[in-house]
């Protein structure tokens, strides 16, 4: 059996969307586990990550099953998820050539580890 009969089976797109689900429901667990070391909410850049492999597998497995509803729920959040990872990507960058900055309103934190709710 060569790789293109095994690709025409059902078992491999049910290999495909079983893989699609695990990478996106590990996201939750890697987030969880980096905000609990964090103790404060923290998303990493692993979960964007692995929302776009869970979201690209499941929405390849609903294209190959022709279900638009699955279809539909992942081609949609792959976009925000795809945008959200270049962010976090400039964001680090920018935080390596400026130094740190406040997580709510960006402004250079100079010396403070962050604003107070004074400063607001």
């Amino acid at each position: 059996m060569d790789l293109t009969e095994f690709a025409d089976t059902s078992v491999f797109w049910l290999v495909v969307g079983f893989i699609g689900s695990g990478a996106y429901f590990s996201r939750l667990l890697v987030q969880w586990w980096r905000s609990e070391r964090a103790r404060r909410p923290v998303i990493p850049l692993a979960y964007w990550y692995l929302s776009i492999l869970g979201a690209t597998l499941l929405l390849t497995y609903a294209t190959v099953r022709h279900d638009p509803v699955i279809m539909l729920n992942y081609a949609v959040p792959l976009c925000i998820y795809i945008r959200q990872t270049v962010l976090h990507i400039r964001g680090r960058k920018a935080a390596a050539v400026n130094g740190p900055t406040c997580p709510r309103c960006g402004a250079p934190l100079a010396g403070r580890a962050q604003h107070s709710e004074a400063d607001d």
